[in-house]
């Protein structure tokens, strides 16, 4: 499965918490999602929400896996800048597909 087919909205509200949603919304749509690699398993951004963090989220046989620079520690919970990332990832195409 591709890392975008797996980021719906039902999704993003199992892995976080409402504040959670309300706030990476907020980033997605002000821009605030620089996408600086992507590919259909994994995508790393700088996240502006506040503060500047790097976001990274990647699927793999192990399932979904996140990482951003606000936690200071492996979580189960999306910050705001893992929805914020993973609404780039499924609301917009990104990748580049031109190779193929």
């Amino acid at each position: 499965m591709k890392l975008k087919d797996s980021l719906g909205i039902g999704f993003i509200t199992r892995l976080a918490t409402p504040s959670n949603i309300r706030l990476g919304e907020e980033i997605f749509k002000s821009g605030g999602v620089e996408i600086l690699s992507a590919d259909d398993n994994r995508a790393e951004a700088k996240v502006s929400g506040g503060q500047t963090r790097r976001t990274m989220i990647v699927i793999s046989e192990d399932g979904l896996n996140w990482k951003c620079s606000c936690l200071g520690k492996p979580t189960t919970v999306f910050c705001k800048h893992c929805v914020a990332l993973a609404m780039a990832v499924e609301r917009t195409d990104f990748i580049d597909h031109s190779n193929e």
